[in-house]
């Protein structure tokens, strides 16, 4: 039984072994080899199925094929070590063709990526926007693409080029340089170097701009190819100079104009500022750059009131604004103009900033000159009525001087004649006043001005107590000047010492004095010992619209027309303070000699 059963497992191992390679290597067989496999499955199928019945002594007539198909078993065991040998021959084989397709496969797909990449390649090179030259490291062109025979006029295709000397090729090309010898040389100190170089720039003699750039090749540490790299930039520095010459001329412009201007942006900071407006802060525009405007212009930590730019930010339109500046001593005239961004709005403002104080004075004065004619010529009629009576007064008085009369009267006679004739004098002073006022100059005393000046205030400066006396030398030359216009400075000097001696409440002196220095030129002084000027104010008194006054009582403009009417004569005039008290205002003239 023992037999049996081992019989009958090794002869089911060998049916399933059999089953599983016919079955799994089915595809690895012919059609006669698998019918063959199928008949000797067969076979031993029943010898098995015999075995079992014999062994398990059943009673059946298949019971004898046992030793028939017995018989058969050893063909089978040969014929499945044939099948089994070329079995693994087959597998073998098609592994290997397999493999080989796998080769040939991959190998192709790497001949078409490869043919695919130089057509990119080519593609690229043929269409870059630049002329490409690759050497060996020997200096033999190795490749070089279209654009640089078009960029070097070389009448070939690039093929062409291949193994050409360099060398040879760059003394050719360096005739259409401006610098010839110093393009060779260059090129020989860029190979000798070894290292990139990018944007170098070249002259062409057709008037080209061209850039270059050296790119050594490596591999491995091993130099293999020298690239340069040459384009056509002519339009683009060309761009550029107009732009940095537009540049220049928007900046020469901008700072050309006389008129202080400065670009804002919203927060009051400047961005950019002409040097008008940095020589107003004794500064260089780069030197306020940053800083807060209203700093600079008001003095001050915030936003002044009187600033134009919030409304012309607001209303999007120019806003111009008008007043006098105490921290620039000066007249103001201020337009911002909004910078609008299309997209973000109103973005900063442009401030043109005017200096209207000599605007301002102008216009001042013409008042003051029409007020004057108008005065002159009411005191021109005046004078015209007053002389008449006083010429009577004057000479019938002094015919009373020739009557015999008593002491008494003929004293009251005589101050009688001696006022009328002060009073003459006055209208005579007047009436000069009152022919002035016209751009003519004369030759003139100055002595004589003075005192005509000094007559005319008599009555008042009596008035208050206070005393006038003149030191004026009498040797001093001749002046060509506007007599009137002379006139109206010492009055107005004259006016200002009286009122400060006044505001003292106590009884002063006025000291008018004139002397020769050795150019020729004529000093006159006013002296008074009134209470003085701050020091702060000192270098404001003469600037147009500044006064120490209450409001009511000056509009400021006195000195600063004193100024200028000393200035167009040619002449200098100062003030400080007298150490004893008072103001000293010192006046310096050209004589007439001076200014033949």
């Amino acid at each position: 039984m023992n037999i049996a059963i081992i019989d009958g497992l090794s002869s089911l191992a060998t049916i399933v072994a059999l089953v599983i390679v016919v079955f799994s290597r089915r595809n690895a067989f012919t059609n006669d080899i698998k019918y063959i496999f199928l008949a000797l499955l067969v076979i031993t199928s029943v010898y098995n199925i015999s075995l079992f019945l014999k062994w398990s002594e059943i009673s059946t007539n298949i019971a004898i094929f046992e030793d028939s198909a017995g018989m058969l078993i050893p063909l089978w065991w040969i014929f499945f070590l044939y099948a089994l040998q070329k079995l693994i021959f087959t597998v073998d084989k098609n592994q290997k063709e397999y493999e080989l397709k796998k080769e040939v496969s991959e190998r192709f797909q790497a001949e078409e990526k490869a043919k695919n990449y130089n057509i990119q390649l080519s593609t690229v090179v043929n269409n870059f926007g630049a002329g490409l030259l690759m050497e060996t490291p020997e200096r033999k062109i190795e490749f070089a693409n279209q654009q640089f025979c078009e960029l070097f006029n070389i009448p070939a295709h690039p093929w062409q080029l291949t193994g050409v000397d360099c060398r040879l090729s760059a003394k050719e090309a360096s005739t259409a340089f401006t610098e010839r010898e110093a393009f060779i040389e260059r090129i020989e100190e860029i190979i000798s170097a070894g290292i990139q170089v990018n944007y170098e720039q070249l002259e062409t003699e057709d008037g080209r701009c061209l850039e270059r750039d050296y790119v050594p090749v490596y591999n491995h540490g091993q130099l293999i190819n020298h690239l340069w790299v040459y384009r056509d930039v002519t339009k683009r520095i060309t761009t550029e100079r107009e732009i940095k010459n537009a540049a220049q001329e928007w900046r020469t412009t901008f700072d050309s104009i006389s008129d202080m201007i400065a670009i804002v942006d919203r927060e009051w900071n400047i961005k950019r500022a002409n040097k008008a407006f940095a020589a107003a802060f004794n500064k260089k525009p780069s030197e306020i750059i940053g800083s807060y405007c209203y700093r600079l212009i008001h003095g001050e930590h915030g936003t002044p009131d009187n600033c134009p730019k919030p409304k012309a930010m607001e209303t999007g339109k120019p806003e111009t604004l008008e007043f006098y500046e105490p921290n620039m001593t000066m007249n103001l005239e201020i337009t911002a103009s909004p910078i609008i961004n299309q997209q973000e709005g109103p973005s900063g403002a442009v401030l043109i900033i005017r200096n209207v104080t000599q605007r301002k004075l102008m216009q001042q004065q013409l008042i003051l000159q029409d007020r004057m004619a108008h005065i002159g010529e009411l005191a021109s009629g005046i004078a015209h009525e007053i002389n008449n009576p006083l010429t009577g007064i004057i000479g019938f008085s002094e015919l009373l001087q020739d009557v015999d009369l008593p002491q008494d009267a003929l004293n009251e006679v005589k101050y009688i004649n001696k006022e009328a004739r002060r009073t003459a004098d006055i209208v005579k002073n007047l009436s000069i006043f009152a022919r002035g006022h016209v751009d003519e100059k004369t030759h003139s005393n100055i002595n004589d001005i003075i005192n005509r000046v000094i007559g005319l205030h008599s009555h008042s400066l009596n008035k208050k107590g206070i005393n006038v006396i003149t030191r004026l030398d009498n040797e001093i030359p001749p002046v060509e000047v506007n007599g009137p216009q002379l006139h109206q400075v010492f009055s107005n000097i004259i006016a200002n010492a009286e009122q400060s001696i006044h505001e003292t409440g106590k009884e002063g002196e006025i000291i008018v004095a004139t002397e020769v220095k050795t150019d020729n030129n004529i000093i006159i002084k006013i002296i008074d010992n009134g209470k003085g000027i701050a020091e702060t104010d000192l270098d404001k008194i003469f600037n147009p619209f500044f006064t120490t006054k209450d409001v009511g009582e000056g509009i400021g403009l006195g000195l600063s027309i004193c100024y200028g009417i000393i200035t167009e004569h040619g002449g200098k005039i100062s003030a400080k303070n007298n150490p004893g008290g008072g103001v000293v205002v010192t006046i310096e003239l050209p004589s007439a000699q001076e200014m033949v």
